[in-house]
């Protein structure tokens, strides 16, 4: 019988991934849902933040993922974002910005 019959019949194999235990994949999934739950928190908290201090100054936020860091710049004056790989890119983006201004 393959998946799409058992879907068709109600019925799903209880097998798992050779060497895995369900507690293993349940710790595995409530991880990383956990994780982009927080990561979703903090978006909408950045987000917010953002709203309610609204000025002239650039808005930056490091960005986490599972796989790099980057940096989130928001410049107001200008209606645009910047994203970054590294901090030191940032800091001469903000000089830059500051002796253009």
């Amino acid at each position: 019988m393959n998946i799409n019959d058992a879907r068709l019949k109600g019925r799903f194999s209880t097998e798992l991934p050779q060497g895995l235990t369900r507690q293993q994949l349940e710790r595995a999934w409530q991880s990383n849902h956990r994780q982009s739950w927080i990561q979703k928190l903090q978006n909408w908290g950045v987000t917010a933040v953002a709203a309610l201090t609204q000025g002239k100054e650039p808005h930056i936020s490091k960005v986490v993922t599972d796989h790099e860091i980057q940096w989130k710049v928001y410049d107001p004056v200008g209606d645009r974002t910047h994203w970054f790989h590294q901090e030191q890119e940032v800091r001469a983006w903000l000089e830059q910005r500051y002796y253009q201004n």
